[in-house]
């Protein structure tokens, strides 16, 4: 989210953030982020600053400081490894650091090698106690780049820890776009297919050969098109992109070569199942379904043929998703 959204969190050299403050995920509406007031303030002073937060409600905790660490970042640290939580001290603007140290420096500079020295400093800080805590992570990023630096392993970490029943949702908010998060973000995709295939099939909107019951388009369109926007294959998060990489959308678009080019329309998507039901993929489908009588079988078929079609656009969106990065990848 861009930080001049309305729906963005305040952010100010000035106290902003007066209470505890809940904002939703612009596009998952289960995911929320907690905004609280800083600690050791007239407002809210350690002796009760937890209680007054409500620190047992939330399922971590994201620390995040902009340059060096306060006595207070410690003490809060100290805190919530007493409430047995994880927790993520996260360090921001890393890229200005960056560009500060190049300045400095007389002689050829090295940013990855400058960005290791930064974090070897700051975790030294930070001291062995708090490092060797198994709920502790430390992280170094830049929110205008988050293909730099600590971002992806960040992402990564809190899709590890979230709760098992909230991590597809975690998965499914994960910004940045990379080998590993294409990989997450396919899995958890992949894993809900036959959920799709079944509600499609109830449906039985669109008929199709073979087949005495039908297929409701509207259901597989939602998810193909939730696919392409998971996988940042759709013309906002493409034009984003190539605005970041210096590229035109056009340019991006010819030089990665996508293979998923089906007319992405209701009348689309049926004659997309409808051909792959021509072309073989019958055959494949026999494998999922059982020799049941009457009209059960058609209704077997119908999910199967869906769950079928689902996987195949899926790991076609996921090829050109890695092919996205790859071109990405040769512009650096």
């Amino acid at each position: 989210m861009d930080p001049k959204d309305p729906n963005a969190a305040k952010v100010g050299s000035k106290e902003t953030t007066k209470n505890p403050t809940k904002y939703r995920h612009p596009k998952h509406d289960n995911l929320v982020l907690w905004d609280v007031p800083g600690a050791g303030t007239l407002s809210f002073p350690r002796e009760n600053y937890l209680e007054k937060i409500n620190a047992n409600q939330y399922d971590f905790f994201i620390i995040v400081v902009t340059e060096r660490f306060t006595e207070i970042d410690f003490w809060l640290m100290d805190e919530v490894q007493k409430l047995k939580k994880r927790y993520y001290m996260v360090r921001t603007k890393t890229d200005i650091e960056m560009a500060s140290r190049q300045h400095d420096r007389a002689g050829p500079f090295d940013e990855n090698e400058a960005f290791e020295e930064l974090k070897t400093e700051l975790r030294s800080e930070i001291g062995m106690p708090r490092n060797q805590d198994p709920n502790f992570h430390f992280f170094m990023i830049s929110n205008r780049d988050t293909r730099k630096y600590d971002f992806e392993k960040l992402e990564l970490q809190l899709v590890k820890d979230v709760p098992q029943e909230k991590k597809s949702l975690m998965v499914f908010s994960l910004a940045g776009m990379s080998e590993k998060v294409i990989e997450e973000k396919a899995n958890a995709l992949r894993s809900r297919t036959w959920k799709i295939a079944l509600l499609a099939g109830a449906g039985a909107a669109i008929p199709i050969p073979f087949l005495s019951t039908g297929i409701d388009a509207a259901v597989i369109l939602e998810e193909v098109l939730f696919y392409r926007s998971q996988l940042a294959l759709d013309d906002d998060s493409l034009g984003k992109l190539a605005k970041t990489v210096g590229v035109s959308l056009d340019t991006l678009k010819n030089n990665v070569g996508f293979h998923m080019n089906e007319d992405l329309s209701i009348s689309g998507i049926g004659a997309f199942l409808a051909k792959h039901m021509f072309s073989g993929a019958g055959n494949q489908i026999a494998k999922y379904t059982l020799p049941v009588i009457g009209s059960v079988i058609s209704c077997y078929t119908t999910i199967s043929t869906t769950q079928f079609v689902l996987e195949e656009i899926l790991d076609t969106m996921e090829y050109d998703a890695r092919n996205v990065l790859y071109f990405v990848k040769t512009l650096n």
